[in-house]
């Protein structure tokens, strides 16, 4: 859901906004956002190409 809510958001999301959207503490939602972030940047993100599809669980 976290990375979802990062690579929709136009302008960008901080990390309070994750915590309220997920419903975790700050800490987890800013540790969350920064290795999404990372991950986002590498050069060699193979897995992170394509089609992706992300389901909500019931």
């Amino acid at each position: 859901m976290a990375v979802y809510l990062i690579v929709e958001s136009k302008k960008g999301i901080s990390a309070n906004q994750l915590r309220r959207s997920l419903g975790v503490t700050y800490k987890t939602a800013w540790y969350l956002s920064h290795r999404i972030r990372a991950a986002l940047r590498e050069v060699d993100a193979q897995l992170l190409k394509g089609v992706i599809e992300v389901t909500k669980p019931s």
